[in-house]
């Protein structure tokens, strides 16, 4: 259930943010419309995999504090048009944006995939290291 609460205000806070900087900057919907970054669901399916991985990993070694970060600077080029691999990120901004190259049907489906593609790259890790799919609290 507070997966599900962080998620939900996660999705809540992005939005509203990205809504106010959209009115504000009114570059928004230009800059993650932009038609020359390749739109694919493989993209997304693979970055929330590799962030899903990395993560676990991350955490069975100590070094949670680096990974991450290093990880989003490696893929800065890609990641904001991606909602930086985060399901509920990418909600928040698809559904801001408003692409017209983008159905809200494909939305969803990239979501969804996101969502399974960070599971599974968990339960890999996970498998792989001989750890649980979720860190615990007593990690940090």
């Amino acid at each position: 259930m507070v997966p599900l609460l962080a998620g939900t205000l996660a999705l809540l806070s992005i939005g509203a943010g990205a809504w106010v900087i959209g009115r504000v900057v009114g570059t928004g919907a230009a800059f993650y419309c932009e038609p020359l970054v390749p739109w694919r669901i493989e993209i997304a399916l693979f970055g929330s995999f590799v962030g899903g991985y990395l993560t676990i990993m991350a955490h069975a070694h100590h070094l949670a504090w680096a990974v991450y970060p290093l990880t989003m600077l490696a893929l800065l080029w890609i990641a904001p048009f991606y909602g930086f691999f985060s399901a509920p990120v990418f909600l928040g901004i698809s559904l801001n944006t408003l692409c017209s190259a983008r159905s809200l049907r494909t939305v969803l489906l990239i979501v969804l995939s996101m969502l399974v593609g960070e599971w599974v790259g968990s339960a890999v890790a996970g498998w792989m290291s001989g750890r649980p799919t979720a860190p615990s609290s007593s990690d940090h």
